[in-house]
């Protein structure tokens, strides 16, 4: 169990995070498209066992979300394998797909007090 000391802090130093590096995104299940939520966007490296039997690394974009900012059709909702998240950088807009790290998770909690979804995705287009 964490302390109080880090629970508080991660309360209070989350929003600034988001605040000064988050961005607006966009998600997508099938047809429906929510805009402007933001996200703090990440690279991660994860381990897992490759076909050939040695260990590989996989890099994924991982997309941190407050959980009652994953909506869709006005319903706050768990991100799922499929989803789409686009961002737009410089003007270009790009697509990645929501997939399980080798753990088989798509997402997890970012924080303690499970108010965060980390979101794991691949970029797929632009």
């Amino acid at each position: 169990m964490p302390s109080v000391f880090a629970t508080r802090f991660f309360d209070v130093a989350s929003p600034r995070l988001r605040d000064h590096f988050g961005e607006a995104v966009s998600l997508v299940r099938g047809a429906v498209e929510t805009t402007g939520v933001t996200a703090v966007v990440t690279t991660h490296e994860y381990q897992g066992d490759g076909q050939d039997g040695f260990v590989t690394t996989f890099v994924f974009t991982d997309f941190v979300f407050d959980v009652a900012d994953y909506v869709f059709s006005s319903v706050v909702v768990a991100p799922r394998k499929g989803d789409h998240i686009k961002r737009t950088v410089d003007g270009t807009t790009y697509t990645y797909e929501v997939l399980p790290v080798p753990s088989g998770r798509v997402c997890e909690w970012s924080d303690k007090s499970v108010g965060q979804w980390r979101v794991h995705a691949k970029f797929i287009d632009s």
